[in-house]
């Protein structure tokens, strides 16, 4: 058993750096991304392009401040020639909340205006969006790919559960031996299961991600039985959905509901000594762990207008931890408008660690409950028998959790 109470008193030294110092972030996310991928825009670049942005000139057109991005980033010897997006992508992360995708969605900008631009811009880089939502800066074909049926579509009743995995995993090594791929898909009516598998695994820019899971959303609803699509996120997957529904909000219409596991919706306190880990063990931090450290103007951007629930949604915790911190009091975790539920709630002795949530008993009928409730669990609905896996398995508990990249680490 791991003792999250002591990484966090070590975390408390380290977390300062994050929120005290904004500016910094700026310059150690180029740096660090260039250590680790060899593309990066140069802190003197980054840094009077941010200055010569403003929150109007942004919300006329979301792709031309990226194009502006661009062009200012031609100096860095380190940007590749054949993607000018991912040579500014982390420095639309690291700017302010107005030079994000929040910029698309800003009340001045006119549904003939948005629609042009988004046109327009997707039609040179990226998939067109509807109008309204932030531009893709991959293609239909690329964004399409990463979806996988792992037990062929069998147009069930139920429709499709869009499963989404977190940070240093993938699809089949988060979901495969679990119970919401071995024992969803026959229970009650029955569903078809569909998961993400990151090109990345989740380590590059979470901005990336959505994209993927925000063109999946319609994409799977369009194939689905009910028309909809019900998410089931873990770790970061759950920001990526939360960051999909926020600046791509045509894509709302088209979930049932959303069950998050673990989703560190304010950050993780344990990013600092992960990137600490990192820096020791590979010389750099991965971006999507920078940005999900507690401060990062990722989560100030995703977060700008609430950060409320965007769809029915219920999220599920666990007070044992190990990664994303605080859960104890005022839980990442908690996001306004949801139904928020520790699995020590409905099970009070149960103990489960941050990746045990993907296979742990009383998580999994929350989020059953969820889905079977229009994306709103409840605890007057659970019963004492759900804290293990008897009523659908042999054995209490025949899941065995699959360990992340951060994990191994600590």
């Amino acid at each position: 058993m791991r003792y999250p109470v002591f990484l966090v008193a070590i975390n408390l030294l380290l977390v300062d750096q994050i929120l005290s110092r904004p500016v910094r972030e700026t310059i150690t996310l180029s740096r660090d991304y260039e250590k680790v991928k060899g593309r990066a825009v140069s802190s003197a670049s980054l840094a009077s392009t941010q200055a010569s942005i403003t929150k109007s000139s942004i919300s006329s057109n979301v792709r031309s401040a990226s194009k502006t991005l661009s062009s200012t980033s031609k100096t860095s010897p380190t940007k590749p020639a054949t993607s000018s997006f991912k040579s500014t992508v982390l420095s639309k992360t690291v700017s302010p909340p107005a030079t994000q995708h929040v910029s698309s969605m800003a009340s001045s900008i006119s549904a003939k205006a948005s629609s042009k631009s988004s046109a327009a811009a997707s039609s040179s880089t990226g998939c067109v969006s509807a109008s309204g939502d932030a531009p893709y800066s991959l293609s239909c074909s690329a964004l399409a790919s990463v979806i996988t049926f792992p037990n062929g579509f069998q147009n069930k009743a139920g429709g499709i559960v869009f499963l989404v995995h977190g940070t240093g995993s993938t699809g089949s090594e988060t979901w495969s031996t679990g119970p919401y791929n071995t024992i969803l898909p026959n229970k009650g009516i029955g569903y078809d299961i569909a998961w993400f598998t990151s090109p990345t695994r989740s380590l590059g820019d979470a901005q990336v991600n959505a994209e993927y899971i925000a063109y999946n959303i319609k994409a799977l609803a369009q194939k689905s039985r009910t028309g909809k699509v019900f998410i089931i996120g873990h770790s970061q997957g759950n920001i990526n959905i939360q960051w999909a529904l926020e600046f791509w909000p045509s894509m709302r219409q088209y979930v049932s509901g959303f069950a998050s596991l673990a989703g560190d919706f304010h950050g993780t306190a344990e990013g600092p000594l992960l990137c600490t880990g990192q820096d020791l063990l590979q010389g750099g931090c991965e971006p999507s762990v920078l940005q999900q450290s507690v401060g990062s103007h990722y989560l100030a951007a995703q977060n700008a207008q609430g950060g409320a629930a965007l769809v029915t949604t219920t999220s599920l915790y666990t007070l044992e931890d190990d990664i994303i911190q605080p859960e104890v009091i005022n839980p990442t975790s908690d996001i306004p408008g949801a139904t928020v539920i520790s699995v020590q709630q409905a099970c009070p002795t149960y103990i489960t660690d941050h990746f045990g949530m993907t296979v742990a008993a009383p998580a999994f009928y929350l989020a059953y409950d969820a889905l079977t409730h229009g994306g709103q669990a409840s605890l007057t609905r659970f019963t004492s028998s759900q804290c293990t896996f008897l009523g659908d398995a042999t054995i209490p508990n025949p899941f065995v959790e699959v360990p992340g990249l951060f994990d191994k680490q600590l």
